[in-house]
């Protein structure tokens, strides 16, 4: 009985840390995972990073409640895995933020993966007729993980993706700050 103890609650522990990577609503990676690959990275040379939050996210919270709002967080947590699939990894950074790191340090690549991230994001909304719309922000650019540490690079990321949301709400004309 002692062998069978110890063994069951071995195999606990192993799940609980497997667990402890991974978002418990969309089942992405989660932020305590990129803190623990960053040290990995940065033996790569190059590589693409994308910072993606979603827009008007408050709106969908606000005007369809929060369940919706969790159920607009896993569709794009969808949207993401779908496009970027074995080409890098997607993590739910925060709230909903979310960041990408790919596989690759070409140029084309990466914008290639941004440009499909948007169509698929309006494919979803033509197919799945919900009462808003998902669409997203994205900062992105290619890293020497060498000379930039990755705070460094979030905050790259993080003012590009402001920039994308900046244009995005100016060329719908919605304001962000209402609902």
């Amino acid at each position: 009985w002692v062998g069978i103890a110890v063994g069951f609650t071995s195999m606990v522990l192993a799940l609980q840390n497997e667990n402890i990577f991974l978002d418990k609503l969309t089942g992405l990676f989660n932020r305590y995972y990129l803190d623990r690959i960053s040290r990995e990275l940065m033996v790569r040379p190059k590589l693409a990073i994308m910072m993606i939050d979603m827009n008007g996210f408050k709106g969908i919270n606000d005007n369809f409640g929060h369940s919706e709002g969790d159920d607009a967080l896993v569709s794009m947590a969808d949207v993401l895995n779908e496009t970027i699939g074995a080409r890098g990894t997607v993590i739910r950074y925060a709230g909903d933020e979310f960041v990408v790191v790919l596989n690759t340090d070409r140029e084309n690549e990466c914008d290639e993966c941004r440009i499909q991230i948007k169509e698929n994001l309006n494919k979803f909304n033509s197919k799945n007729k919900k009462k808003y719309k998902l669409s997203a922000s994205i900062g992105l650019g290619i890293f020497n993980m060498r000379k930039n540490s990755v705070d460094e690079i979030m905050e790259i990321i993080d003012a590009r993706m402001y920039e994308d949301k900046k244009s995005y709400y100016e060329s719908t004309g919605h304001d962000r700050r209402r609902r």
